[in-house]
């Protein structure tokens, strides 16, 4: 099972050290349920809840998507921002998986991504607004 990126310490106080160096705000975002987002990539089966048992009791639920405390939810979680920063030319660190950097032409910005948490900076506020705005409607 591959488990999902740990953000290093020191990824974070550079992210800090540069916003504050350049004068750049800050967005953090902590997304709702992301968990129920991560689409799984292998068959996970469970007990029949309570409550909607079926009288067959050997019957189980095959699960299509994470639920929280499912040992696999935090990387199918991640592989969906990370499919989608990557398809719109983000890079991910090679010292930091967790962290995204996007830059083109004058713009640069950097994104971090732990479990249901992002934290984004850059030099251009307004692309960070809309581009935001695009990647919380593709988790819809």
């Amino acid at each position: 099972m591959r488990h999902p990126p740990v953000i290093k310490p020191v990824t974070v106080r550079i992210l800090l050290s540069l916003a504050i160096t350049h004068n750049w705000s800050l967005q953090h975002l902590d997304v709702n349920n992301a968990f129920l987002n991560g689409i799984l990539e292998e068959d996970i089966y469970m007990s029949q809840p309570l409550g909607f048992e079926n009288s067959n009791k050997q019957l189980v639920c095959k699960l299509h998507k994470a639920i929280y405390g499912l040992k696999q939810a935090p990387r199918a979680w991640f592989d969906k921002p990370k499919a989608t920063l990557l398809q719109y030319n983000f890079r991910s660190s090679r010292c930091d998986t967790s962290l995204f950097i996007y830059t083109e032409s004058s713009t640069v910005i950097y994104m971090l991504v732990y479990v249901d948490d992002i934290t984004v900076t850059g030099n251009n506020p307004n692309f960070i607004k809309s581009w935001l705005l695009n990647l919380i409607l593709s988790f819809l």
